[in-house]
């Protein structure tokens, strides 16, 4: 297919500015940030109730803080885009007790156990529980907005359910897809849509996926009318779409 040919000059001169990479650094810096601050709280409160030991013995243990970047990696948490508040806050706690009980086993299983602090480790991990949801919240609050942060979006439907998904994204940037286009098969709704280009109809989305490198897609229309989508070679990982007040996303996969 030749999109070239066949879109509008706003599609063809559309640039998508959005990278992942400082979206994934941003949050793996809250996530550090977050530990960081729950280990150094909780080994100087301790050492202020008792004084009994130095401090540096428990940043023996630094390389510990990649296990726990790799964990919150496995459950999904980074980039940390398009995953609801309830999901991300399950996986959180969730990926940070296992690695706590992982640590916590692996020192007082070894001989170096006498020295450390049982109210050390369970008071970081009450921090980090409520530390890293904070420092993820405060990292969105700060960098939603920039050009580069999350993954563009294009948007299938131009009715009331895309104008308010559209609403809703630009109202929430911390979700992290940004709509940069919207398909819909009635020429009558061609043009924009709150300043988000409407550029033609939905069997254009496999095409535009794969040359504009849109990765997501939320469905603002019948379902029934996604069939034909299928036939393009792409595969469809169904997770949320929004219509009907209920919101479902789908991801593009070429």
């Amino acid at each position: 297919m030749q999109l070239n040919r066949t879109l509008p000059p706003a599609l063809v001169a559309l640039t998508i500015s959005t990278r992942s990479w400082p979206t994934y650094a941003v949050m793996i810096g809250a996530d550090l940030l977050a530990i960081v601050l729950a280990s150094i709280i909780s080994v100087y409160t301790r050492l202020a109730l008792e004084g009994q030991f130095a401090p540096s013995l428990y940043w023996q243990l630094w390389p510990v803080l990649g296990l726990f970047i790799a964990a919150y990696a496995i459950v999904g948490l980074y980039p940390g885009v398009a995953i609801s508040p309830v999901d991300e806050m399950r996986w959180l706690c969730l990926a940070t007790t296992l690695m706590y009980l992982a640590l916590a086993a692996m020192v007082f299983m070894q001989r170096e156990g006498e020295i450390y602090s049982r109210g050390v480790f369970v008071m970081a991990w009450a921090l980090s529980l409520l530390l890293v949801i904070v420092c993820r919240a405060v990292a969105r609050l700060l960098f939603a907005r920039k050009r580069w942060w999350g993954y563009p979006t294009m948007v299938l439907g131009a009715g009331k359910t895309g104008s308010m998904v559209i609403r809703t994204l630009k109202r929430r940037p911390g979700i992290g897809l940004k709509p940069v286009l919207v398909l819909d098969d009635d020429p009558k709704k061609h043009g924009s849509l709150h300043g988000v280009p409407v550029v033609g109809g939905v069997e254009l989305a496999p095409a535009l996926a794969r040359t504009r490198k849109i990765p997501y897609a939320i469905v603002a229309i019948i379902v029934g009318k996604l069939v034909p989508l299928w036939q393009f070679g792409f595969h469809f990982r169904l997770t949320k779409a929004t219509a009907n007040g209920h919101h479902h996303r789908l991801a593009l996969k070429p």
